[in-house]
């Protein structure tokens, strides 16, 4: 999702069936668009409508012009998937944190 708020990417991961092992996946998931993720710290969320979700920062390059910056991961379960949200860049804008947490707490369970 692209805003003038910042980029926002999301992922269905196929291969994780928990929170825990999609966190696992960050780097392989987020690749094409950030790439060397390096978990730096993380956090529990609670969602709105329920399910668990993680917060990771991490450092890395972003993929299209390997220039070193910071991704904001949040992983979460909705039902019985696993989805990948993030936002990165040489310095991430708290606008596109913002938009991405809200996008988060909005999907419903499919």
């Amino acid at each position: 999702m692209k805003s003038g708020k910042g980029d926002v990417n999301i992922w269905l991961d196929c291969g994780a069936k928990s929170v825990d092992k999609g966190a696992q996946r960050i780097p392989e998931t987020i690749a094409s668009e950030f790439k060397d993720f390096k978990p730096t710290s993380s956090t529990a969320m609670v969602l709105q409508e329920g399910g668990s979700g993680a917060r990771v920062l991490g450092s890395g390059v972003e993929a299209d012009d390997n220039d070193p910056g910071t991704a904001d991961v949040i992983i979460f379960q909705r039902g019985q998937r696993i989805f990948i949200a993030c936002t990165h860049g040489e310095t991430i804008r708290v606008s596109a944190q913002e938009l991405m947490t809200k996008l988060v707490q909005c999907v419903i369970t499919p």
